[in-house]
């Protein structure tokens, strides 16, 4: 469970299926989230209320903007945004590439909330460290 105050996420995922159920699922374990359905309406979020997100989870696969040029703008915004990617490919949750990129954590979909809380958790702590994703 999420420490007090709550903490708010930014959820950018372009599968609505996928965007709607981590959303209601966050929300049910005690966080603010704000749901995006694409790259470029999460930057103009963060652009909004960046000061607010503590953390942004981002899909790494979307039409458009694709994660990675996502995390190179919001990055651009604040080089201090903690960007929490996720993939329905296979990642390797210490992926250099990702990492590399500025992102604090890597996840594969579908994960279990358990997994999921604890790979939030750990982002929101600026903790770099290697972690298990399975």
């Amino acid at each position: 469970m999420p420490n007090s105050p709550k903490k708010h996420l930014l959820v950018v995922d372009d599968d609505n299926l996928v965007r709607r159920v981590l959303t209601d699922m966050l929300r049910a374990s005690g966080y603010t989230v704000t749901p995006c359905e694409d790259g470029r309406r999460a930057v103009e979020e963060y652009k909004k209320g960046g000061a607010d997100i503590d953390l942004v989870i981002l899909d790494l696969i979307m039409p458009g903007m694709n994660g990675k040029r996502v995390l190179a703008d919001l990055l651009k915004l604040n080089p201090d945004v903690k960007v929490l990617m996720i993939s329905g490919c296979d990642l390797d949750p210490n992926d250099p590439e990702l990492l590399g990129l500025g992102a604090v954590g890597v996840a594969s979909k579908p994960f279990q909330l358990l997994d999921l809380l604890c790979h939030i958790e750990t982002a929101l702590s600026g903790d770099k460290k290697k972690w298990n994703n399975k």
